[in-house]
């Protein structure tokens, strides 16, 4: 599996983070570390694009549904996108599809 990397970037004015590799134990603390400081730099919603992700697992899952937490209770959104295969099933598992608005389109984070 590829190392994990996470690439900010913004798309229609709110930040995004492009997630790419193996998002899991060894590297859950590294994403919630950029989330938090994403979160703490923005009033937007924030748009996490999970299409590059080889594997995700229940630790990198419990810091997006944490964020999804964080995030409502300011009245924002945390929109995932790109979700398929392997890491979609597990979003599902978690319930992070659940938890929060998952789209596709990045302008829906709001």
């Amino acid at each position: 599996m590829g190392e994990f990397d996470v690439h900010l970037t913004v798309d229609a004015g709110r930040p995004m983070l492009v997630l790419t590799g193996s998002l899991d134990v060894t590297s859950a603390a590294a994403l919630a570390t950029v989330l938090t400081d994403v979160v703490e730099r923005t009033s937007q919603g924030v748009v996490i694009d999970v299409g590059s992700l080889e594997l995700i697992d229940s630790a990198g899952a419990g810091v997006l549904l944490g964020t999804i937490e964080r995030l409502r209770s300011d009245r924002r959104r945390l929109v995932v996108r790109g979700a398929r295969g392997p890491v979609r099933r597990v979003l599902d598992l978690t319930g992070v599809m659940r938890a929060g608005p998952v789209n596709e389109r990045a302008t829906d984070a709001g």
